[in-house]
């Protein structure tokens, strides 16, 4: 009695796994599907989120203070950046924090064009 339980116990363990195994390339491919639509959402940006997005990089930073998050709130749905809330500046008038992903920030150095808005002619950097 106690060899078939061990039996069914093993036969059940084995089952998890070949089943995880057997899922798992669905897994990571819609993980890549994720970060897929991320790389995406930063070609449709609008002039707001391209101008937050600019100060990143012309600071040369991952985090930046902000007085008012409305802008950033479409970039965190798309993973792009994280808000987080800075009680320590408070007094600064900058209470929010934004965070930009590793992979964004990699990203937009190599493509800079995508944070060009129509106004600026395509002459970024131009006097």
């Amino acid at each position: 009695m106690r060899l078939a339980a061990l039996d069914v116990l093993r036969g059940t363990a084995v089952a998890k796994i070949a089943g995880w195994a057997w899922r798992a390339p669905g897994l990571l491919a819609r993980r890549n599907e994720r970060d897929d639509r991320s790389v995406r959402a930063l070609s449709v940006l609008s002039c707001g989120e391209k101008a937050l997005l600019r100060r990143f990089l012309e600071g040369n930073t991952r985090t930046i203070h902000v007085a008012h998050p409305a802008a950033a709130f479409g970039l965190e749905l798309a993973e792009i950046v994280t808000i987080h809330r800075d009680p320590r500046r408070e007094a600064s008038g900058e209470p929010f924090g934004l965070v930009l992903h590793a992979w964004a920030l990699d990203h937009l150095t190599r493509h800079p064009e995508l944070l060009v808005t129509s106004g600026d002619g395509g002459a970024r950097g131009a006097p």
